[in-house]
């Protein structure tokens, strides 16, 4: 019997215990049910809000009236890769005419910026100790003529030796350069244009003593000019096989014209990795100036039958490209790949086919399955501009 009541008293103090440590969970129990009751409500809640976000923004696209939008209806086009390069413009030809000889200049003929022609005289040195030069070395190769005459005789009948015929000889031949010499000091006391252009520079003054090797005049020839540019490393290759540039000079009313390509490097001349191209264009009216910058387009490559639109038509997103193509006036977004830039153009290489209507003005107010009314369509881009 006793046994028995050590056997109940145990377990009824180890329900005792259960009891207590499920009043103490309690509130704990009634707080976790109140907290997940709470979720499902909120849970409830934000897909009724979300319910009725989707049900008014399907009214209101349903509802909002067609946006006015401006469509490129796109064609196959040449597309040019180029590069913008600065540039500066320099005489084909850039002479400084030097003095041959000494002596007092005595008459001057041109002034500065005055058009020569080849030949033309310019200067002239004085040339009375040339003349008196060229007087005495004429009577010594006479002289030696009439000698060389008279030992060549003498020599036939054995009446002159070898060595008076070779020495005579020798004195002929040498007064005979000298002559030559002298003719040529004369000749160069009147300074002649080398070639034909404007004069720059005059540097010769009536009067003044010049010695050679001094200089006179600058003259330039402008009827053609030299374009030099600069061409970047990573561009060389892509040009190499260049014959002629467009070529813009923002001084002259952006006037264009063509050049020739007549040099291209081997190497770079600067630090900066550029190679220097040389371009000749004719400059018959001479409006092309030395010293002025220009801007050379750089063709590097052209595309046959690609398309191009205005960059600003293009939506950016993570990386990706988009167009707003119409379709029975409706706007679909469509991801396209882009090529090169031309301009103010963009090639698109994929996304685009011949004759659809990409939009161009009002883009940033469509979405996907918009209505639209289109208000102009266009063909070039440059319309807008008109």
């Amino acid at each position: 019997m006793l046994e028995e009541k050590k056997q109940i008293i145990p377990e009824k103090k180890n329900s005792d215990h259960v009891l207590k440590y499920l009043w103490s969970m309690g509130p704990w129990l009634v707080v976790l049910i109140l907290l997940g009751g709470s979720i499902m409500l909120g849970l409830g809640i934000a897909r009724k809000k979300n319910r009725i976000k989707e049900e008014k923004l399907a009214a209101y696209k349903e509802n909002r009236p067609p946006v006015n939008v401006v469509v490129q209806e796109v064609q196959p086009t040449e597309v040019v890769d180029r590069i913008n390069l600065p540039a500066t413009i320099a005489p084909l030809e850039d002479l400084t005419v030097l003095a041959e000889v000494t002596g007092p200049i005595i008459s001057i003929s041109v002034r500065e910026g005055d058009m020569v022609q080849r030949g033309e005289v310019l200067a002239r040195i004085d040339p009375r100790d040339y003349k008196n030069r060229l007087n005495q070395i004429q009577a010594a190769y006479e002289l030696a003529q009439l000698d060389f005459k008279r030992i060549s005789r003498l020599a036939r009948t054995d009446a002159a030796s070898q060595a008076q015929l070779d020495a005579i000889q020798a004195r002929l031949k040498e007064t005979t350069s000298s002559l030559a010499a002298a003719k040529l000091d004369l000749e160069r006391c009147t300074i002649t244009a080398p070639i034909s252009g404007f004069i720059n520079k005059r540097f010769a003054k009536p009067g003044l003593l010049v010695s050679r090797s001094d200089p006179l005049f600058q003259i330039l020839d402008t009827s053609r000019v030299k374009v030099e540019v600069g061409v970047p490393e990573s561009d060389v290759q892509a040009i190499n096989n260049l014959e002629e540039a467009e070529i813009i000079v923002e001084a002259l009313n952006n006037m264009t014209v063509k050049g020739k390509k007549v040099f291209l490097s081997r190497q770079p001349e600067t630090f900066a990795r550029v190679y220097n191209l040389k371009l000749e264009v004719e400059n018959p009216e001479n409006l092309l100036r030395p010293g002025m910058f220009a801007r050379v387009n750089l063709v590097k490559e052209r595309f046959a039958d690609s398309f191009s639109v205005p960059l600003y038509s293009v939506i950016t997103n993570n990386d990706e490209h988009y167009l707003y193509i119409v379709n029975d006036d409706t706007a679909h977004y469509r991801k396209v790949k882009l090529g090169v830039l031309e301009g103010w153009m963009v090639q698109v290489v994929e996304g685009l086919r011949p004759r659809e209507r990409v939009v161009v003005i009002g883009q940033r107010e469509l979405e996907e399955g918009q209505a639209v009314n289109i208000i102009r369509t266009i063909r070039d881009p440059e319309e807008l501009l008109r």
